[in-house]
């Protein structure tokens, strides 16, 4: 019998695809949170775009930084696996829901935010109950 159990982000594949969901959940939290502001509070529909964008941003941030966090490694190239996750999900869901393709500005800022969120959280102070892989 084993003594300790084996780490939840021990496998990439496994981290990465947990990461993605979370990233993905923070995204959609958002885009409800925004779109709720705007329908209450803002009078003109100028910057819904903004909006959008800035959730599909703080999303791929988190994303990255939870992989990189947990991780410990390659947070460029785990940021950027988390990043192609979401924007996949994204692209899916669009084309599903409203026959039309996400531009490729999403797919850049989706990349670029969770690369950097990857290496924040491989460069961020290690987390508590972490133990080694």
């Amino acid at each position: 019998m084993r003594r300790h159990r084996k780490s939840l982000w021990e496998k990439a594949l496994r981290s990465i695809i947990i990461s993605a969901a979370a990233g993905f959940s923070v995204t959609l939290t958002c885009t409800a949170a925004f779109s709720a502001f705007i329908l209450f509070f803002m009078d003109n529909m100028d910057s819904p775009g903004f909006f959008s964008s800035f959730s599909l941003a703080l999303g791929a941030l988190s994303a990255g930084y939870t992989c990189g966090r947990h991780r410990r490694r390659n947070g460029i190239a785990e940021g950027l696996l988390c990043g192609m996750l979401i924007y996949a999900v994204i692209t899916v869901s669009g084309l599903v829901l409203s026959s039309g393709f996400p531009g490729i500005k999403k797919l850049l800022l989706t990349l670029f935010f969770s690369a950097a969120g990857g290496v924040y959280g491989v460069n961020s102070k290690r987390p508590k109950g972490l133990t080694d892989c």
